[in-house]
């Protein structure tokens, strides 16, 4: 298991939202976007600012948005500290229901890395496992990479996708209309 990790490197699944039961086992509730977990083995949990690593035992469903997660070492007398807490997980461990992102992202409101709004997602189209959203920017629909990699967050409340959007690539789209 790593022990250190940049927190660019990780996505925010969900937090904590409560304890389940009496022994130490944590409710994690996605902040929207449905994930397969089937192999997480570690998810990293922000301690005094920094990603903290802890090693799962056990993943049960409790719904769609919710699961019941048992940590190695975490039990009833320390559990109290992770509630509340945001929730990561490695962006090379999780893979997107692609089914799922077809629909949820279109009308979603597109920021890149700055927080700065670009857009809102038209459609999102699957060319020969190249995903991608097709965002209307001033008036023009620009195609994004929707790489699981190139999402920094979605919050499904707000309906905002955060992306890291290559450099140059919305300069690209302006130079094709111009000729």
């Amino acid at each position: 298991m790593a022990f250190f990790m940049e927190k660019n490197n990780l996505y925010e699944l969900g937090e904590f939202s409560k304890q389940h039961g009496f022994q130490g086992k944590l409710i994690l509730s996605f902040n929207g976007q449905k994930i397969s977990l089937p192999n997480l083995k570690v998810i990293w949990v922000m301690l005094n600012g920094l990603p903290t690593p802890f090693s799962i035992t056990s993943i049960q469903e409790l719904n769609k948005n919710k699961r019941i997660v048992s940590l190695l070492n975490i039990n009833a007398s320390n559990v109290s500290s992770l509630i509340k807490q945001k929730v990561y997980v490695s962006k090379q461990d999780i893979s997107f229901d692609e089914m799922d992102v077809k629909v949820k992202y279109v009308g979603f409101s597109v920021w890149d890395e700055n927080e700065n709004e670009i857009g809102t997602v038209l459609d999102y189209v699957d060319i020969k496992n190249n995903h991608l959203l097709i965002v209307e920017i001033n008036n023009r629909e620009v195609m994004i990479p929707a790489h699981d990699a190139l999402i920094i967050k979605v919050m499904k409340k707000d309906k905002i996708i955060q992306l890291q959007i290559p450099e140059g690539l919305l300069d690209l789209n302006n130079e094709s209309e111009i000729s």
